[in-house]
């Protein structure tokens, strides 16, 4: 228990710096570690990725390919032996693991933004909790809930399976009344649910920070 403690502590403590030709460990092979390795790479950076898919988009560009599933421990040790520090590209992998794997390696930012974003539940309320504001949502457990959800929040809103869900799987619009069939049936599974104020999409904001 001791040693876990220290090692706890020891990713909290200031982070010296990563120079290049060190090698970042991506865990995931998709688009957006695709991007963040081109990044790195033009900065000089060796980049090593663990996927369960061979020929991954992120493993076409990377120097190093671990071809194993996100929670197999001895693969991800690999990863983080072979690496000067490890990072993940996208909210699907077992935060557990990742609890338990950053007691080995260089995994600073840990476990937790994967166990926030994996529930939209959660995710919401961390938003709101640090300041910022979200759509109006309510939780969903039933059909009950849900009627109670959508007679306060109205048309047009969107309902949400609380993880799983991507690129518009597992989501409902409802424009009126007319389109309640699908998500009724939906939350009779008895699954978790989000139902949430549909936001119309105006612009993007991008913000450039540096950080000294």
């Amino acid at each position: 228990m001791r040693k876990e403690q220290e090692a706890s502590k020891a990713h909290l403590a200031p982070l010296s710096q990563i120079l290049p030709p060190a090698t970042i460990g991506i865990i995931g092979g998709g688009q957006l570690g695709r991007m963040m390795a081109i990044s790195a790479r033009q900065m000089g950076y060796k980049i090593a990725t663990l996927e369960p898919t061979k020929n991954s988009p992120l493993a076409q560009i990377a120097d190093f390919e671990i071809n194993a599933s996100y929670d197999d421990e001895v693969a991800l040790k690999k990863l983080l032996e072979m690496s000067d520090v490890v990072t993940y590209e996208f909210e699907n992998i077992p935060a557990k693991t990742i609890e338990r794997l950053a007691l080995h390696g260089n995994l600073p930012q840990g476990h937790r933004p994967l166990e926030i974003t994996q529930n939209r539940s959660r995710e919401k309320n961390a938003i709101r909790e640090a300041g910022f504001r979200t759509a109006a949502f309510r939780d969903v457990a039933s059909v009950e809930d849900f009627e109670k959800a959508y007679a306060a929040i109205g048309a047009p809103c969107l309902l949400k399976t609380v993880s799983g869900g991507y690129d518009g799987k597992g989501q409902w619009l409802i424009k009126s009344d007319a389109d309640l069939m699908g998500p009724r049936q939906a939350v009779a599974s008895k699954k978790p649910f989000v139902l949430e104020r549909f936001v119309p999409f105006q612009m993007e904001y991008q913000s450039s920070l540096h950080v000294v």
